[in-house]
């Protein structure tokens, strides 16, 4: 049975992420709909999942459009045992998602979104291996 998603606080670009990334059969096989916000990931969560961290968001309008700046970071957990390579292939996926699928905010026109993989470290815990993955997201707003 897939763990229960919080998502609840979410603003509209973690919604949208988190929406291309369930889409994707490839990923959803590896994580199984374990997608949560920091601090609200049961304590004995299966791995491999997903947790969604800072997020920030600013106006930049440019060419006369109203538009937004904002970044998302992600970290994925992956058990020891899959350690580097299993935090790089769930990446690659996520990469391949969101620069190359349908990422869609409500009134909004994505004009860039770029992944990049941030760092990949042991957890101190011993259990795992975490990669953080920061989303960057450039968008017109549509219409007048």
């Amino acid at each position: 049975m897939p763990a229960i998603r919080r998502l609840s606080a979410a603003g509209p670009l973690q919604l949208a992420i988190d929406a291309a990334l369930l889409a994707d059969v490839a990923i959803v096989a590896r994580i199984v709909d374990r997608a949560y916000s920091v601090g609200t990931t049961p304590k004995d969560t299966p791995l491999p999942y997903v947790e969604y961290g800072d997020s920030a968001e600013a106006s930049s309008g440019t060419f006369g459009r109203g538009g937004n700046e904002g970044t998302e970071e992600l970290t994925v957990i992956v058990d020891r045992t899959g350690g580097k390579p299993a935090v790089l292939a769930l990446y690659g996926d996520i990469q391949r998602v969101l620069e190359t699928g349908p990422v869609t905010i409500a009134g909004h026109q994505i004009v860039r979104l770029r992944v990049e993989l941030v760092t990949v470290y042991a957890d101190p815990d011993g259990l795992s291996v975490r990669g953080v993955v920061r989303c960057r997201v450039i968008s017109w707003t549509n219409g007048p």
